[in-house]
C-alpha cells in the first residue's frame, strides 16, 4: 500500500527508538492475535506508521512488557492498543498485502513465490475483509484496486494525479478510519488529508525509483505515462505532497513535546522522506564564480591569499611549494568536496569573531550532518558546540539537555537546527 516508510534512526533519540520499536511490536502482536505466528511476518514499517497514529490519538498508556511473538522467551516493549485498533491494524495489514499481490498477478508480474503467498493468504484475506466491513471500512477500495488502477493507466493522457488516485484514496481512507477506531471521528478529515498526502508521496517516489527498471521491461510507469521526465518537477510534486502531510500532522493532537512522542516520531518520518526526496533532484551545478574562496580558505594552507589568485604565485612571501598547488584551477587545489565546504564554513565562522563579520552572512548549510554537543539546555533554543566553535541552535523535537550529543539537520541565517543523537 505505502511502500517503505522507514524513519532514519539517526533522527531519533534512544527514547524515540524505543517508542518506535514498541509501535512496531504492537502491529506484530495485533497480527499474531488475529491469525497465527506466521501472520506476524506481515508486520512492516508501513503498519507501524498507522500504529503510531492510533496509539497517539488514544489515551496515553505506558509501554507494556510482553513475550516476543518470534522468540517467546524474550520480553519486549509493546505499545498497547484498543481491541478495535488492533483489529483495524491486523485486517489492513493482511488485506493490503493481498491486494498488492492480486495487482501483481493482473500485471503479469507475479513470481511463483508471490502466487504461493497469495494462495496462503486467501482465507486470511477473506477474514480480514469481513473484519474491515464490520469496522465500516469501504472494502471496495481494496477489491477494486487492480481494476481502478488499470483504468487510470489506460487513460489517453493521464496526469500523475490521475494514476496515483486509486492508491491515494485507499491511503486516505486507511488513516481516516484510524480516527473512528479510537473514537475521534472529528479528526477523520485531517487524518484523511494526512493519509492521502502520504500515499501520494509513496506512489510518486516508488514510480521514480522503478522508472529505469520499468523502461527495461516495457512496463507502465506513472511518470513516463504523464510525460514528466525531468527531475525538478518530480521533486516538486513530492515536496508538495510532504507539505500537505506536514500541515495535516501539525493540526492533529499528537505529542511533539517529547522525543518519544508520537507526533515527534511522525515528524521524524516526514523528515526522512524529505531527505529521500532530495535524492530525486540532483544538486544544481554551482557556477565557478560562486565557488570563489576567501583568503585562508585553501585546504592546502600554502598561503594567506585567495585560492587560485594569481597574486598567490607572484607573491615574494609565498611558500616555495605554493606554485605547485595554487597555480591550478581551484577545484584541483582545494579538493572541493563536501568535507572541503564544511571546513571552509568552519574557518569563516572562526574568522568572523576576529573580523567582526556577521555570522548570518556565512552559508552554514555545509554543516548539516555534523555532530557536536549541547552547551546549554535547548528549550528548544540554546547553544551547541561543533569543532570547538559555539553556535546558536534550536532543537527540532522537544528539549535537549546540556551535554547531550546533537546532529545538525538544517541551518538558516540565525541558527542551526539540531536533533539529539546517541554516541
Amino acid at each position: 500500500m505505502f511502500g517503505s516508510l522507514g524513519i532514519d534512526r539517526a533522527r531519533l533519540t534512544q527514547d524515540g527508538r524505543d517508542a518506535y520499536r514498541a509501535a512496531f511490536c504492537a502491529g506484530c502482536h495485533a497480527l499474531h492475535a488475529s491469525g497465527s505466528r506466521a501472520h506476524a511476518l506481515l508486520t512492516s514499517r508501513d503498519v507501524t506508521v498507522l500504529t503510531l497514529v492510533l496509539a497517539g490519538l488514544a489515551e496515553e498508556a505506558p509501554i507494556e512488557g510482553r513475550a516476543c511473538t518470534a522468540f517467546p522467551l524474550r520480553t519486549i516493549g509493546v505499545r498497547p492498543l484498543s481491541a478495535r485498533a488492533r483489529a483495524l491494524v491486523a485486517a489492513l495489514a493482511v488485506a493490503t498485502v493481498a491486494a498488492k499481490l492480486r495487482d501483481d498477478v493482473e500485471d503479469g508480474d507475479a513470481t511463483i513465490p508471490r502466487r504461493l503467498v497469495l494462495r496462503w493468504l486467501r482465507r486470511a484475506d477473506e477474514r480480514a475483509l469481513e473484519s474491515l466491513g464490520a469496522l465500516g471500512f469501504p472494502i471496495s477500495l481494496l477489491l477494486e484496486l487492480p481494476a481502478r488502477q488499470r483504468a487510470a493507466e489506460r487513460s489517453p493522457r493521464p496526469t500523475i494525479d490521475d494514476v496515483a488516485a486509486p492508491s491515494v484514496e485507499l491511503g486516505a481512507q486507511v488513516f481516516a478510519h484510524a480516527g473512528l477506531a479510537v473514537g475521534r471521528r472529528e479528526l477523520s478529515p485531517l487524518l484523511h488529508e494526512f493519509g492521502a498526502a502520504l500515499a501520494a508521496w509513496v506512489y510518486g517516489y516508488d514510480a521514480w525509483l522503478d522508472r529505469a527498471a520499468d523502461r527495461r521491461r516495457g512496463r507502465f510507469n506513472a511518470w513516463d505515462a504523464a510525460a514528466v521526465h525531468d527531475a525538478a518537477p518530480i521533486a516538486g510534486w513530492l515536496r508538495a505532497a510532504l507539505s500537505r502531510a506536514r500541515a495535516a500532522l501539525a493540526a492533529l493532537p499528537l505529542d511533539s513535546s517529547r522525543p518519544d512522542g508520537h507526533g515527534s516520531l511522525l515528524v521524524a518520518l516526514l523528515d526522512s522522506l524529505e531527505a529521500k526526496t532530495r535524492r530525486v533532484e540532483p544538486p544544481p551545478r554551482i557556477p565557478a564564480a560562486e565557488l570563489r574562496r576567501e583568503a585562508g580558505d585553501c585546504d592546502v594552507g600554502c598561503c594567506d591569499l585567495g585560492c587560485g589568485d594569481s597574486a598567490c604565485c607572484e607573491s615574494a612571501d609565498a611558500d616555495p611549494g605554493c606554485a605547485v598547488h595554487c597555480c591550478v584551477p581551484c577545484d584541483l587545489c582545494c579538493f572541493w568536496t563536501e568535507g572541503g565546504k564544511r571546513r571552509q564554513a568552519l574557518r569563516r565562522v572562526k574568522r568572523s569573531a576576529r573580523d567582526e563579520t556577521p555570522v548570518s552572512a556565512i552559508d552554514r548549510s555545509a554543516l548539516v550532518g555534523m555532530r557536536g554537543t549541547a552547551l546549554t539546555d535547548l528549550l528548544p533554543e540554546g547553544r551547541v558546540e561543533l569543532a570547538k566553535l559555539a553556535f546558536d541552535a534550536i532543537a527540532e523535537t522537544g528539549m535537549i539537555p546540556a551535554g547531550a550529543r546533537v546532529m545538525v539537520v538544517g541551518a538558516d541565517e540565525r541558527r542551526l537546527r539540531v536533533l539529539r543523537v546517541s554516541d
